[in-house]
């Protein structure tokens, strides 16, 4: 089964995988942190993983996880700019 997520999904997969914490996530990339707690929910869902540390095993495994730190950056400037 392929799965389908956003650039902005994927940057918070990231960096949630990365050890950072949900309102740092907000901050860097422009969101609130109830937004950021929704999507890591819907993604859960999606997935059918039972908790983050699953999702983040099952998004490694699929290859969805590994997106360079420049890649990141960028999104959190277009985000800024609401180019997102």
């Amino acid at each position: 089964m392929v799965l389908l997520i956003t650039p902005t999904e994927r940057a918070v997969l990231q960096l949630l995988a990365d050890g950072n914490a949900t309102r740092d996530i907000a901050s860097r990339l422009r969101l609130s942190e109830r937004a950021i707690d929704a999507m890591v929910t819907a993604l859960r869902e999606r997935m059918g993983a039972a908790s983050l540390v699953e999702a983040i095993a099952d998004a490694r495994r699929r290859g969805v996880l590994g997106m360079a730190r420049c890649d990141i950056e960028k999104l959190s400037v277009a985000a800024a700019t609401d180019d997102v």
